[in-house]
């Protein structure tokens, strides 16, 4: 059902649209399930070009400052949802995880660079 929710430029979907804050979650929790598939089932394929193709939407969020976009969110962003009465915050740490795992399975310096950018700006 989760990939079935993935639009095709690579966010999922939250209401109407995209956030950049639970698709960060996605992406950790994708990487979390393909972790503990067995290599030969069959979703294994599937879910990892989906969480390729959300990685990719994901790193385009990540402004040259290291901050996750908020803009055009629908569900986190100032003044968006609260929960137990506090404004809902961006999961940044989720989105740091997604791009040093996505680093250590791809080799690729560049989500190395963005976590470590999203380190310093959130720290």
């Amino acid at each position: 059902l989760a990939l079935a929710s993935q639009d095709p430029v690579g966010f999922f979907l939250e209401g109407d649209g995209f956030d950049s804050s639970y698709n960060g979650v996605s992406i950790r929790l994708g990487i979390v399930l393909l972790s503990i598939l067995p290599s030969q089932e069959a979703i294994s394929g599937r879910l990892k070009k989906s969480i390729s193709c959300s990685v990719q939407w994901q790193a385009s969020r990540v402004l040259d400052t290291g901050e996750i976009s908020l803009q055009g969110n629908t569900r986190v962003y100032p003044g968006g949802e609260a929960f137990l009465g506090s404004e809902k915050q961006v999961a940044w740490i989720d989105s740091l995880l997604a791009f040093y795992f996505t680093h250590t399975l791809s080799a690729d310096e560049y989500y190395q660079t963005l976590a470590k950018k999203l380190e310093t700006f959130y720290n």
